[in-house]
């Protein structure tokens, strides 16, 4: 999976249109929040939105994971919001016809 470095207290990723869901993965040791479509905001983004937690002692990372019931129709925004320097793995699931 893709990692994405948050050195800065709020960063954005966007999930392409098309995805049907996503999973994020925070292998910190400091808890992270994030939000869909928000405007991003250091100065309240550290109470609001979804938590991630941190990575355990055991070195298993916190995870969200969503499937989203159709393929979005367009890009969708997750501001992230870190309190401190954090790493997060990402990835984008896509439909397939295979089978």
């Amino acid at each position: 999976m893709p990692t994405l470095a948050v050195s800065t207290t709020v960063v954005s990723l966007i999930v392409p249109k098309g995805a049907i869901g996503f999973v994020m993965q925070n292998e910190s040791a400091a808890d992270i929040r994030f939000r869909f479509n928000a405007v991003p905001s250091a100065s309240d983004g550290v109470n609001k939105g979804l938590v991630i937690k941190a990575q355990n002692a055991d070195g298993v990372p916190g995870e969200f994971a969503v499937q989203f019931p159709t393929p979005l129709m367009e890009d969708l925004n997750v501001t992230i919001v870190a309190g401190s320097s954090v790493n997060l793995t990402y990835e984008f699931l896509r439909y397939s016809t295979q089978r």
